[in-house]
């Protein structure tokens, strides 16, 4: 009986860093995915503002796209 009482509590052990586990792969899954996703959101902004930028100048010296 103690010997069943401690292989239930090592399975125990065991199945709970194993969530722990999944749970926090999950989670640096999710921010690496957010964060790509910021990092291209970021990206398109930029190159929307240089080509603005770049044709507000461009159109005050007079050069037509």
């Amino acid at each position: 009986e103690h010997g069943d009482l401690m292989e239930w509590a090592w399975s125990s052990a065991d199945n709970q860093l194993d969530r722990t586990n999944a749970i926090v792969l999950s989670q640096m899954t999710a921010d690496s995915k957010m964060s790509a996703e910021e990092a291209a959101s970021a990206s398109a902004a930029s190159a929307a503002m240089g080509s603005f930028v770049t044709k507000a100048l461009l159109s005050g010296l007079g050069i037509d796209f």
